[in-house]
């Protein structure tokens, strides 16, 4: 097992197995002092174990809080210089794709800020 001849490609084998062995202690204590990952509501002072436990809480205790997604759509849409022109969504003047275009534009940020709603505090 041992390896005396060091050349190019070899190594000793005794400090490959010690810096393994030294490595691998430290990753351990790093796990034992490693703090546990809590999520924090931002709407009150409970914290969570996982983030399922968040959302479910945020849902039961806060629905006022959150704004559904056709709120926030149609926010983000006025937000942009979009329009209802007789109950039909209308982008801005500079607009230069389609509505189709315009309305996954819309949703995409949208979704962003709905899911924001239940992130944990930062």
């Amino acid at each position: 097992m041992k390896t005396e001849a060091i050349g190019q490609g070899r190594v000793k084998k005794k400090e490959v197995a010690v810096g393994a062995g030294a490595l691998i202690l430290l990753l351990l204590v790093a796990f034992a002092f490693a703090k546990k990952k809590e999520y924090e509501c931002r709407y009150c002072d409970a914290t969570f174990k996982t983030k399922a436990e968040l959302i479910a809480h945020i849902e039961a205790e806060h629905p006022a809080e959150i704004k559904t997604i056709y709120e926030i759509a149609d926010e983000v849409n006025r937000e942009l210089g979009g329009s209802y022109v007789a109950g039909v969504l209308t982008p801005p003047a500079w607009w230069t794709g389609s509505v189709t275009e315009w309305s996954r534009h819309v949703q995409a940020i949208a979704w962003e800020r709905y899911y924001q709603q239940f992130a944990p505090t930062p």
